[in-house]
């Protein structure tokens, strides 16, 4: 099931960004992951079939990024 997640985190540069993409992506093939990192929130979006919003705040998390959903 495709469900789209948004949170709010410290992710800073592109280099980040792509480090968490390759992470989730390789977790959840097909998704599409995206960091607004202009916004002050640095909002990440992740569309795809993503099991909770808890497992995706654990996995950054462990990435070393602060994590929290947006609702």
């Amino acid at each position: 099931m495709r469900n789209v997640k948004i949170f709010s985190t410290d992710i800073e540069n592109v280099t980040q960004v792509n480090h968490i993409r390759v992470a989730i992506c390789s977790l959840f093939p097909h998704s599409i992951v995206t960091v607004d990192l202009e916004d002050c929130d640095q909002v990440l979006r992740v569309e795809g079939n993503i099991p909770s919003s808890e497992y995706m705040i654990s996995l950054l998390s462990k990435l070393g990024f602060r994590c929290q959903e947006l609702e």
